[in-house]
């Protein structure tokens, strides 16, 4: 994701459109969402754990179908008129159908996680730990994309 941002925003600069002007910025962003997923598995008490996670991946997910969508837009925009433009973007949209899978594998609704979490929490008697949480929503969201 980050390095489709990153050509996109250099081929954005070189045919001098501003759509891009912050990438840098957006760069940032999107790292500091990705680092609270990651503070998220230590720093939540754990009655709450499992809800933070699931919260914090959900915003870093959205941040990252924002840029997504917004590359796709500019994409059309930009015109390749050398080689090395076409080869470019050929890659830009490769690193696109990679973040796009990336992306549908993690989206689950915030009341799907909730709801795994209590059936967990009931079939167990005790607070489920994240990883439990999180491999029963890769498996949702594998079912709802129609991969196995």
């Amino acid at each position: 994701m980050r390095k489709a941002i990153t050509l996109t925003a250099q081929w954005s600069e070189n045919q001098q459109h501003s759509d891009w002007r912050q990438y840098r910025y957006n760069l940032r962003l999107l790292k500091r969402k990705l680092r609270e997923v990651q503070q998220s598995k230590r720093r939540a008490s754990t009655d709450q754990k499992p809800i933070q996670v699931i919260q914090a991946h959900q915003r870093y997910l959205n941040q990252a179908q924002y840029y997504l969508n917004k590359i796709q837009t500019t994409l059309p925009k930009l015109i390749a008129i050398t080689a090395t433009e076409r080869l470019l973007c050929i890659e830009i949209e490769g690193y696109i159908r990679h973040a796009q899978r990336q992306i549908s594998h993690g989206l689950v609704g915030e009341t799907e996680a909730d709801n795994i979490a209590e059936q967990l929490r009931q079939s167990t008697g005790k607070e489920p730990s994240w990883q439990t949480v999180r491999g029963k929503l890769i498996k949702l969201a594998r079912a709802k994309g129609g991969q196995s």
